[in-house]
């Protein structure tokens, strides 16, 4: 392990459009990140997001929010809000947003703190039209039952 990030995910994540940062980001910029976040990504993104930028990487059929290259996460907190609608509903019922099915669908894919386990949390992918036609979060479909565990059953 490098960076915090199991040694088995490098070159997946290199094939799939990661590009490793020269200098790593300091963890310190997770604060302004976090300013109006009321709880955590998993340690495993948040060292993703320090180590590597990225444009618009699918990966299964996840299209990761953009996070590009820079000092901050500055442009990563504004990839994640695409919708501020969307963000505000899913953020309010414990989820957090790492992009969108792929393909340009709009559903989006987020992480539910709500059912953690540990330090790490389930992968879903929420209908939008639940949440924009009718206010309501629907039956979120599960992707992975964990981050870690979506990285293990898409780049191997």
């Amino acid at each position: 392990m490098r960076d915090n990030i199991p040694d088995r995910y490098h070159l997946g994540l290199t094939s799939c459009g990661f590009r490793k940062l020269a200098v790593a980001r300091d963890p310190a910029c997770l604060v302004a990140f976090y300013r109006e976040v009321p709880f955590r990504y998993p340690p495993l993104f948040e060292a993703l997001c320090l180590t590597y930028f990225w444009a618009d990487p699918v990966v299964g059929e996840v299209q990761f929010a953009a996070n590009p290259a820079g000092d901050d996460l500055q442009g990563l907190a504004v990839s994640v809000r695409y919708d501020p609608l969307l963000w505000d509903y899913l953020v309010k019922n414990g989820y957090l947003i790492l992009g969108r099915m792929s393909g340009g669908r709009y559903d989006p894919c987020a992480f539910d703190t709500a059912r953690r386990k540990g330090r790490d949390a389930p992968v879903v992918r929420v209908d939008h039209k639940e949440i924009l036609s009718f206010n309501r979060l629907g039956r979120p479909s599960a992707l992975a039952k964990s981050f870690s565990g979506f990285l293990d059953g898409t780049l191997s």
